[in-house]
């Protein structure tokens, strides 16, 4: 629950940066002057985002791991990984220093559990092979930026 208001909140939130922006862009354009309120909007909006950035994907992986703690009955996806050793390391998922890369194409996995089927999305790091970044695409934030990576 709390994710999913943070989520709502980090949208709402970069609408208003870019709002703020735009504002402050013809502020200097029409009115040639600083306003206040419209500074003040914008760091707080900065503010929110940058907090927002730096404290979901640490609650993303807790929820994760919680969604998974009864353990993985199997993962589906037309993708070729070993299943087993990725059912291993979701339940521990964690922050993984990365080597200057970026991830490649992604593909979906449904994992099963015996509780629900949790959707999620893979994509092979660009440098590191056995290295996957994961999205979890139920929340917009982490439909954009990954969760936390996995290494097989």
């Amino acid at each position: 629950m709390l994710v999913s208001v943070l989520d709502f909140l980090f949208t709402v939130s970069g609408i208003g940066v870019l709002l703020s922006i735009i504002g402050f862009i013809l502020m200097m354009i029409f009115a040639k002057r600083l306003n206040p309120t419209i500074i003040n909007v914008m760091v707080i909006n900065f503010v929110i985002a940058l907090a927002l950035m730096v404290s979901l994907p640490q609650l993303g992986r807790a929820e994760l791991r919680s969604r998974l703690a009864d353990g993985i009955d199997s993962i589906s996806s037309d993708e070729a990984f070993n299943r087993n050793l990725m059912a291993e390391r979701l339940t521990n998922i964690k922050y993984v220093i990365g080597s200057n890369s970026h991830p490649k194409e992604r593909f979906d996995i449904v994992v099963y559990t015996k509780r629900e089927e949790i959707l999620l999305q893979l994509a092979r790091d660009s440098v590191e092979q056995s290295t996957y970044w994961v999205y979890y695409p139920k929340y917009r934030f982490f439909t954009i930026n990954e969760v936390g990576k996995v290494r097989l």
